[in-house]
């Protein structure tokens, strides 16, 4: 989890611990307030969907994927299409390195995502 979020996270739980409630109705509006201001803060800036083009990641390494997917007929690859690889399958795919191998990892770490088991 990144840090700004914990921060936002732990900031709307301190209010939430504070706010007294009057009555039931109002104890239950403000939960599902909480509720979606945490949901709101967990939500992420990607989507499964966002090709491979959109993704921060290096020149070197959107080519690797790109010339992979060129190759299997895939002309806009996506993120859920990375998803569906093993680390092994992907090392042995032709331009991916380390070096690519690494920042792909951390990328899908930072969004809390992993390739295939």
């Amino acid at each position: 989890m990144k840090i700004i979020e914990k921060i936002e996270k732990e900031i709307l739980f301190e209010k939430f611990l504070k706010y007294k409630p009057s009555n039931f109705d109002e104890m239950v509006e403000v939960v599902m307030w909480f509720n979606e201001q945490i949901k709101n803060t967990l939500t992420p800036t990607f989507n499964l969907n966002t090709p491979i083009r959109d993704l921060d990641l290096s020149v070197r390494c959107t080519n690797a994927f790109a010339n992979y997917f060129l190759a299997k007929n895939i002309k806009m690859p996506t993120l859920s299409d990375i998803l569906k690889y093993k680390l092994s399958e992907i090392k042995k795919w032709n331009m991916m390195g380390d070096k690519s191998i690494k920042e792909i990892q951390m990328f899908l770490n930072e969004k809390g995502l992993s390739f295939t088991p």
